[in-house]
C-alpha cells in the first residue's frame, strides 16, 4: 500500500525532515534524562488526544476506517507507541491518552487510558478535562495526529513560561490537502515581509491563532504540541469550568460552542482576556498524519 504514488515526490517532501527523526540531539537528551533523574526538571506528564475519528479526510478511510487513530500501525508499531517511546526519551513517563472513537481497542503498554464518552459532540478540549485535575505539575499536549522526535520536546521544555507553543516556520512552502484546515499563528512584532526574520531563539508572543487565519497574514503553523506550566494548565481548567458553569451557548470564536471547542480556541480566548501565550519556532521534526501521503511521509521517516 505504501509503494503508490510518486517516490520521487515522497523523497523530496521527507529529505527537509528525515534527518531529525535519525539523528536525535542526544547530548540534550542526556542532560533532560539527568535532570529528571535528579529532581531538577519539574515533574512533567504529557496528555494525548486521539477522541475524533479521523474520517473528514477521504484517504484515511482506506487505513484507519477500522481504527482509532492512536492504534495506527506506523512502519511496525502503533502512532501512539511512538509518541510515548519519544516522551519517555525526555524523562516524561506519566502519559494518558484521551480516547473515545473505538476506545476498547486503544491499548499501549504505558500509557494511561481515559474515555471521552461525549467524543461525538464535543472537541478537543472538552477531552483535556477528562483528565486528572489535581495533578500537580507540567503538562504537555501533544495532538494524536502527529509525529515528532526529541529535539522539539527538548526545546520546549526548556521553557518556563505559562504556556509554551510550538509552531513550525516552514508552513508556507508546505502542501496541504483541498479542503485542510490548518492552525495558523500571528505574534507581536511581525510584518507580511519580514516574518521570515523571526528570531527562532526567541519565544514570541501570540497575537492570534486559528482555522480562519488567512495565509498571508500569519507567521507560523501551530505544530500541535504545548506546554502548561502548573499555574497554566490550572488556568485553562478554572476558565473551562466557570464558563461551562455559565452556561453559555454561543458561539466560541471559531467553535459553535464551548463543548465543540478545541485547544486553539481557548488559547485565543486567553490572549483576548490579556492572559500571555507565547511560541517557539521550528522548522523540521514533526508531521501531522492527516491524508494517506502524510501516512506514507510518516512511515518512511521512521526507521524501527
Amino acid at each position: 500500500i505504501l509503494k503508490t504514488g510518486s517516490t520521487a515526490d515522497l523523497e523530496s517532501r521527507i529529505a527537509p525532515m528525515k534527518l531529525l527523526f535519525e539523528l536525535q540531539d542526544m547530548p540534550a537528551m542526556k542532560r533532560n534524562e539527568e535532570r529528571y533523574l535528579y529532581g531538577e526538571m519539574p515533574p512533567t506528564r504529557a496528555i494525548i488526544p486521539v477522541a475524533g475519528d479521523h474520517m473528514e479526510a477521504y484517504s484515511m478511510k482506506h487505513i484507519a476506517g477500522d481504527t482509532p487513530m492512536a492504534m495506527l500501525d506506523v512502519n511496525g508499531k502503533p502512532l501512539l507507541q511512538r509518541q510515548a517511546e519519544t516522551l519517555n526519551m525526555v524523562g516524561i513517563s506519566e502519559i494518558t491518552v484521551v480516547g473515545g472513537y473505538m476506545f476498547e481497542r486503544i491499548d499501549v503498554e504505558g500509557v494511561k487510558r481515559v474515555e471521552n464518552s461525549a467524543w461525538q459532540t464535543t472537541g478537543d478540549l472538552a477531552s483535556f478535562m477528562c483528565v486528572d485535575s489535581e495533578y500537580k505539575g507540567r503538562t504537555l499536549i501533544c495532538y494524536g495526529d502527529i509525529l515528532f522526535n526529541a529535539e522539539i520536546l527538548n526545546k520546549l521544555l526548556q521553557s518556563s513560561t505559562d504556556i509554551t507553543l510550538i509552531v513550525d516556520r516552514t508552513y508556507a512552502t508546505k502542501e496541504h490537502d483541498a479542503g485542510k484546515s490548518v492552525d495558523l499563528v500571528t505574534v507581536a512584532g511581525s510584518a507580511p515581509k519580514g516574518r521570515r526574520a523571526l528570531n527562532p531563539e526567541v519565544l514570541h508572543r501570540v497575537v492570534r491563532i486559528g482555522k480562519k487565519l488567512r495565509p498571508e497574514e500569519a507567521d507560523f503553523e501551530f505544530a500541535g504540541l504545548a506546554l502548561f506550566s502548573t499555574k497554566g494548565f490550572e488556568l485553562l481548567q478554572t476558565s473551562y469550568g466557570a464558563m461551562l458553569k455559565a452556561g453559555n451557548s454561543e458561539r466560541f470564536h471559531e467553535a459553535h460552542s464551548l463543548q465543540t471547542a478545541s485547544i486553539t480556541d481557548f488559547f485565543q480566548d486567553l490572549i483576548d482576556r490579556g492572559h500571555e501565550v507565547r511560541c517557539l519556532e521550528v522548522s523540521a521534526g514533526w508531521v501531522e498524519i492527516h491524508s494517506f501521503d502524510d501516512y506514507r511521509l510518516a512511515c518512511h521517516m521512521v526507521k524501527d
